[in-house]
C-alpha cells in the first residue's frame, strides 16, 4: 500500500495478487488497484489565520495535562501551536499542510530552561548544587567570608524563553564550604576490624586490627584518634555500644585492667577500672543486661596470660564497682538469662 504526496493522501495505490478459483493467491499475476477518496469531499479545506470562525482550521496547543484548562507545554522555552482541521469540517486537507503549519511564542524562563553549570549536579529536588569545593572561588577567600559566585545554573543554548526567572544570576557563597558528593580517604595503619555508628549522633568509631581506635564526629568527614583519658591503654580488643544509652560506648582493652567509657558518643572518654584483664577466648568480654541498663558482666582472665581459665564479674552501677560472680567460667562464658519462676532476667 502506498500514497503519493501530490494528491494530499486521497489516492491510495494497492499492489495485490488475485485469488484463483481454488482459493489460493495467484503467483503469476499482479494487480495494481487505485482507491480514490477525493470524491468523498466536495471541497478543499481553507485556512483563515485572521478569523478562525470563517476557516476550516483551528489552533491547537499541546498541554501538560488532559484538560484544556491545563497550562500550555513549553519546550526549549517556546510554546508551539498547530493548525488542525476542525472536528466537524467536511473537507479535505489536501497537500497545503506539508509540512504542518505552526505558530510559536516565547515562554517565560523557568527551571526547565536551565542546565547545571560546570562543577554542579542536580539533586533529587531538581536543584543544581555545588559538587565539592568551588573551583572558581577567589584565591584569597578565607573560610567563613563570602563572595559573589556562580549560581550553579546556565541557560540551555537552544532555549527561546524570555523574562521569567534568571537562575543564572550570581549568588552569595561562603568561602571554604563545599557541597554535593564528596569523598574523603583515610588510610589507617592497619585494616579496619569493625566500624560502628551511634544511633542518635552523627558520630562513628572504627577499630583497626592492631587495636587502634579512630573517631569521626561528622559521619566520616574527618577522622581522628580516640580522645583517650590519661592512663588509657594503647590497644583495644573491642568497642561496644550500649544497647539502651544511645551515646554510651565501652572500649575494652586488649591487655591490662584499664579500659575507657564514653557518655557523649566518643567525643570524650573516662577511665573504666576493670577487675582484671579481659579473657581473650571469651569475646565479647563485656556483656549487657537486657532489662537493667547499669548491669554489666565481665569475663576476666584468671592467672597469667597463658592461662585458659576465666572468672565472671558483675557490676550493678555501670562499671564503677565489680563483684565476683562465677570463679570458674566454662568455654561459653556467662550471660544474663530469664528466670521462669520470676519471669525476669537474672
Amino acid at each position: 500500500i502506498g500514497a503519493g504526496a501530490a494528491g494530499g493522501g486521497q489516492r491510495v495505490l494497492v499492489r495485490a495478487r488475485p485469488f484463483s478459483a481454488a482459493g489460493g493467491a495467484s503467483v503469476d499475476e499482479t494487480l495494481l488497484v487505485t482507491v480514490d477518496f477525493s470524491r468523498l469531499h466536495a471541497r478543499t479545506c481553507t485556512l483563515d489565520t485572521r478569523d478562525h470562525a470563517r476557516g476550516d482550521f483551528e489552533l491547537w496547543t499541546p498541554r501538560a495535562g488532559a484538560s484544556h484548562r491545563d497550562a500550555p507545554r513549553c519546550v526549549l522555552g517556546a510554546e508551539a501551536a498547530f493548525w488542525r482541521r476542525k472536528p466537524l469540517a467536511a473537507c479535505a486537507v489536501g497537500d497545503a499542510f506539508a509540512p504542518a503549519r505552526t505558530r510559536t511564542r516565547a515562554c517565560e524562563c523557568a527551571l526547565a530552561d536551565y542546565e547545571c553549570d560546570e562543577g554542579f549536579w542536580r539533586n533529587d529536588y531538581g536543584e543544581c548544587v555545588l559538587d565539592g569545593p568551588d573551583a572558581r572561588a577567589p584565591a584569597d577567600c578565607r573560610d567563613g567570608s563570602t563572595y559573589m559566585g556562580r549560581s550553579g545554573y546556565r541557560r540551555v543554548p537552544q532555549s527561546q524563553c524570555e523574562g521569567g526567572s534568571d537562575l543564572a544570576a550570581p549568588v552569595e557563597r561562603v568561602c571554604g564550604r563545599a557541597g554535593g558528593v564528596q569523598a574523603h580517604v583515610v588510610r589507617p595503619d592497619a585494616p579496619i576490624a569493625d566500624l560502628q555508628f551511634f544511633r542518635d549522633a552523627p558520630h562513628a568509631v572504627a577499630r583497626t586490627e592492631r587495636g587502634a581506635v579512630l573517631v569521626s564526629l561528622d559521619e566520616g568527614g574527618r577522622w581522628a584518634p580516640l580522645d583517650a583519658a590519661a592512663g588509657a591503654p594503647a590497644e583495644y580488643a573491642a568497642v561496644l555500644l550500649h544497647p539502651v544509652f544511645a551515646e554510651r560506648a565501652f572500649f575494652v582493652p586488649r591487655h591490662g585492667a584499664v579500659g575507657l567509657v564514653s557518655d557523649d558518643a566518643a567525643r570524650t572518654t573516662r577511665l573504666l577500672r576493670l577487675p582484671a584483664a579481659p579473657a581473650p577466648a571469651l569475646q565479647p568480654a563485656l556483656r549487657f543486661h537486657p532489662e537493667y541498663p547499669e548491669w554489666l558482666l565481665f569475663m576476666a582472665q584468671r592467672g597469667g596470660s597463658g592461662s585458659a581459665q576465666a572468672e565472671a564479674f558483675v557490676s550493678r552501677d555501670g562499671g564503677a564497682s565489680w563483684d565476683s560472680l562465677v570463679p570458674h567460667v566454662g568455654a561459653a562464658g556467662c550471660a544474663f538469662l530469664r528466670s521462669e519462676r520470676s519471669k525476669r532476667f537474672a
